[in-house]
């Protein structure tokens, strides 16, 4: 499933180690290597390892020691290495400068996940995960799967867009898989006065300003708006977060973290971003509103 240009032996483990054998068949490479190796310490480093098209799973068959009977033994976990697809690429416009350069193209990206499925949906799948390059959203929808924050999933599906925001959409159930679990993404920290804008979408952030308005019903939620700075940036809240917005009050200073989603359904797809918390600690009060009312007291004398 994979080529292979090189591949070096590296850490203080390897004693002596000697490259007996180096071929493949129509399937499989076969490394064999000889001298005293400690199975703690080792690392073997492939150097230009490139997965071949549409393979997006490297199974890693791994014996060490010899039996009784003279024949090498394999170890009790064999691993296995996941190809992805970095997310900034997968996501990036084409030539007009709003429609994915991939539309309609298949491709399986790693990522961790910033907002949950059930935050925006209780029957389908509606996820933001997010890698070192950039986030997506992932709409899936065939059914309900459960993810939590800070879950490390494979995805593969197809890249879409709906409403000016990029989407992979898997077939199927099976095209998400667990890794791992216990990770965590740190959101960007907005500049004062920086907007919304397509290169955060999809992206995990934060931000601080003052509450323009008293949160109003706006299709399957809430909105309002942040001033960052001299800038408003719309805040959408879904009714399934369960947050409740009733203290949010205009004039209010509020720390607001959420990942970035855009709903615009005109070309070309130049506003309607979003930062959408998942929540109740997403809404962090800072300051109250300073009071516009001046009391004055008169004393006769």
């Amino acid at each position: 499933g994979a080529s292979i240009d090189t591949f070096a032996l590296s850490s203080a483990g390897f004693y002596n180690p000697v490259i007996d054998s180096f071929f493949k068949d129509s399937a499989t490479f076969y490394i064999r290597i000889s001298g005293g190796i400690n199975l703690v310490e080792d690392t073997l480093t492939f150097v230009g390892l490139k997965p071949l098209n549409n393979v997006d799973v490297v199974q890693f068959f791994i014996k060490t020691s010899i039996d009784s009977a003279g024949y090498l033994s394999p170890i009790l976990t064999n691993p296995v290495l996941y190809v992805g697809t970095p997310i900034g690429y997968v996501r990036r416009n084409g030539l007009d400068g709003y429609t994915p350069e991939f539309l309609n193209q298949q491709f399986s990206i790693v990522g961790i996940v910033t907002a949950p499925p059930y935050i925006f949906s209780t029957t389908r799948t509606s996820m933001y995960v997010q890698d070192e390059t950039g986030g997506i959203n992932v709409y899936y929808s065939g059914g309900f799967v459960n993810f939590k924050e800070g879950d490390l999933v494979r995805i593969r599906g197809t890249i879409l867009q709906y409403n000016g925001l990029t989407e992979i959409s898997p077939a199927s159930s099976s095209d998400m898989v667990l890794l791992g679990e216990g990770y965590r993404i740190e959101p960007r920290i907005l500049r004062t006065g920086e907007m919304l804008s397509e290169n955060l979408e999809g992206l995990l952030v934060q931000m601080e300003g003052t509450c323009g308005n008293t949160p109003y019903a706006s299709g399957s939620g809430k909105a309002f708006t942040i001033y960052n700075g001299l800038s408003p940036l719309d805040v959408y809240v879904y009714n399934t977060t369960s947050i409740d917005l009733t203290p949010v009050q205009k004039g209010n200073v509020y720390r607001i973290t959420g990942v970035v989603g855009q709903y615009d359904a005109t070309t070309p797809y130049l506003s309607g971003y979003q930062i959408l918390p998942r929540f109740q600690s997403d809404i962090e009060l800072i300051q109250p509103a300073i009071s516009e009312e001046v009391t004055l007291s008169l004393i006769h004398i």
